[in-house]
């Protein structure tokens, strides 16, 4: 009886192994990868899903961009949005955001939007400026700006460059009823730039 029990006892404790190793090896096989969105610190992390492979931990406690009051003009053929947007960081800019600025009627209903993409150098503040059809622009009595999720980048990846604007002529072309600038933009970088784009404000 003794012998028979001891047996049991055996099978028991080797099959209670077996599926011990099996489970272990399963939680192995199909656990989840870390990653940066997991919740744990882990994968050298310096922080919580935060530092290491992922994010700079510093990104968490950035001021956020900051979009001051819109307005809007009404030409012939356009109506153009203005508003003002901020990035008080000195040690992050924003390699790119969206925006969209929405207009209201009388009665306080959506009647479209005008959406863009910009971008904030380190302590930086500029106009964001998006036109739209004359056409849509007869019932518009209200407009929102609202900014997207920054991309942050650091002050030293993203250094603005340096350009120099001369020769500035604003003048009147009565053919269209419009005020046109001109100007020269000299690139005072080493290296070239393939993209540059200029506002004149008033």
């Amino acid at each position: 009886m003794v012998n028979r029990t001891a047996r049991q006892f055996t099978y028991g404790a080797g099959y209670l192994a077996l599926f011990g190793v099996i489970g272990i090896f399963l939680f192995l096989v199909f656990r989840a990868a870390p990653s940066c969105f997991d919740g744990r610190q882990n994968q050298r992390e310096r922080g919580i899903d935060c530092g290491g492979p992922c994010a700079d931990c510093a990104i968490g406690t950035l001021r956020p961009v900051r979009a001051g009051d819109p307005a809007w003009i009404k030409t012939d053929s356009h109506i153009v949005f203005v508003a003002d947007i901020e990035n008080e960081n000195t040690a992050y800019g924003v390699s790119a955001i969206e925006y969209a600025f929405t207009a209201f009627d009388a009665a306080d209903q959506e009647i479209f939007t005008a959406e863009g993409t910009s971008f904030l150098y380190p302590s930086a503040k500029k106009p964001l400026v998006e036109a739209a059809a004359r056409a849509q622009s007869a019932a518009v009595r209200r407009v929102s700006v609202t900014l997207g999720q920054p991309e942050w980048v650091r002050a030293e990846l993203f250094v603005r460059p340096r350009f120099g604007v001369s020769a500035i002529v604003v003048e009147k072309d009565e053919k269209r009823n419009e005020t046109v600038v001109r100007g020269t933009i000299r690139n005072e970088e080493p290296e070239d730039q393939s993209t540059v784009s200029a506002t004149a404000e008033f």
